[in-house]
């Protein structure tokens, strides 16, 4: 395994496998021949499951319903609710169906037969993947409220952090905003009040306790948290990104395997000292400004993927967008148009829609590139035209629509696997999820709109 792997590990997709014990050695090999991305830790009691879910990061569960002493679907609703991650079941030998919860309908080959594996593996990769994709629309879409709605700045970061801290189930998470010449913890969970002690003022001094200056004349921050504010990164090394964050699965293993040359900084290492294997730094930035970041630490190592990282620092750029300008005290719709740049940077593709006459109110630069239109020409343009190159709305052609769907029922709605073609010619199916935005007086006043494609409806095999 080569360095960027060992350390900034985020390929790989890590999962639960619940074997009989005669078998679980052979399914995990044929597994691990049919896709390289998938790490298995293979247990042979569902007693175990439980414990093991809340306490790992994994990513799936793959189980064998012959292993199982209660009904499989049971077992999976009792999984779920300690830890909503996709559930994979397959049969026995001598059976033919594969029961999977996150696609159902699919058949498969006896599970002596090699295609058993490559279906087993096929399906664990799509589950994982659009699992993900839901988890960051979902975040995208609070995030966005919070940001709307927010009445003042503590609270809607604060918001906003705890938002981050449940979807993605971290240990604790802080975000750093400049105050000063510093850049003190602005809002905090989960971190123990002497890490906030030790931890909350970057700035160096020297032994008269003036503040230490670098060549052009700011304040020399400490630490790795220092480096990111400061935009001093290298992106050849496994422990940074282009987008300039610092990110690791094994703290143990990084400070064992670098040097201080590596990390650009003398690391004070109390993050690691405090038993934190998973930590993640990312700028928050508004307009190439750092204006602080989001940091998030935890206890177990493997909490991170790429995917996540490309994510929240996508989330950083929004937050950062947002806290670049005055809106506090402005009323809904007034700190929406204010937001509009904010909701370009969505990494998800999203669009603001007046429920009124379906037009675009805005739109994400991940929606122009989706739609193949042009981000200044989507604006106006009705969403059944810019999403699928209808000329009146979806139900005319004989497809449910979110948005009316939504409006009817007053709560968040979704359709899937709606064919697509669009002014950029691309067919292929999408999934949409429409969601209010409320006035003041709760009225739903605008529809946000997240877009996911798809390859389709899930076929037998």
């Amino acid at each position: 395994m080569n360095e960027r792997q060992r350390i900034g590990s985020g390929d790989a997709i890590k999962v639960l496998h619940l074997e009989d014990p005669e078998q679980l050695n052979c399914v995990k090999r044929f597994l691990g021949e049919m896709e390289e991305s998938l790490e298995i830790e293979s247990i042979a009691s569902p007693d175990e499951v439980p414990s093991m879910i809340l306490n790992g990061t994994f990513d799936a569960i793959l189980a064998n319903y012959r292993m199982l002493e209660r009904n499989g679907i049971e077992f999976e609703e009792r999984v779920r609710r300690i830890k909503d991650i996709p559930f994979i079941g397959y049969p026995g030998p001598g059976k033919e169906a594969v029961m999977d919860a996150n696609l159902r309908g699919a058949e498969a080959q006896h599970e002596t037969d090699p295609r058993h594996f490559r279906i087993l593996a096929d399906r664990l990769v799509e589950a994982v993947k659009k699992d993900r994709e839901i988890r960051c629309q979902k975040v995208s879409l609070k995030v966005f409220e919070a940001l709307t709605r927010g009445s003042d700045l503590q609270s809607t970061i604060g918001e906003i952090m705890r938002i981050v801290r449940e979807a993605f189930g971290i240990e604790a998470v802080g975000i750093r905003l400049q105050e000063g010449e510093d850049y003190p913890y602005f809002v905090f969970d989960g971190f123990h009040d002497e890490h906030i002690l030790l931890e909350n003022e970057l700035c160096v001094t020297d032994l008269e306790g003036q503040l230490m200056r670098d060549d052009v004349g700011n304040p020399v921050l400490d630490c790795m948290c220092g480096n990111i504010l400061r935009g001093r990164f290298d992106p050849s090394k496994p422990f940074f990104t282009e987008g300039g964050s610092f990110w690791t699965n094994s703290t143990t293993e990084l400070l064992a395997s670098t040097t201080v040359e590596d990390r650009l900084v003398r690391t004070r290492n109390t993050c690691q000292g405090e038993g934190y294997e998973s930590v993640a730094l990312i700028p928050i930035r508004d307009d190439g400004e750092t204006l602080g970041l989001l940091q998030m630490n935890d206890r177990r190592p493997g909490c991170f993927n790429m995917e996540t990282i490309g994510f929240l620092e996508g989330l950083g750029k929004i937050i950062g967008n947002s806290l670049g300008r005055d809106t506090r005290g402005q009323e809904a719709l007034e700190e929406l148009e204010i937001h509009r740049e904010t909701l370009r940077s969505a990494p998800i593709p999203s669009l603001v829609i007046d429920p009124d006459d379906m037009s675009i109110l805005g739109a994400s630069y991940s929606a122009a590139q989706m739609t193949g239109i042009p981000l200044e020409e989507l604006h106006g343009i009705p969403c059944y035209e810019a999403l699928k190159g209808y000329e009146s709305v979806c139900e005319d052609y004989g497809e449910e629509c979110p948005l009316m769907q939504m409006l009817e029922r007053r709560e968040q709605t979704s359709t899937t696997a709606n064919p697509r073609t669009g002014k950029s010619g691309k067919g292929g199916f999408i999934e949409e999820s429409a969601s209010p935005i409320r006035g003041p007086d709760g009225v739903i006043e605008l529809v946000y709109l997240m877009v996911r494609e798809d390859s389709g409806p899930s076929r037998a095999i």
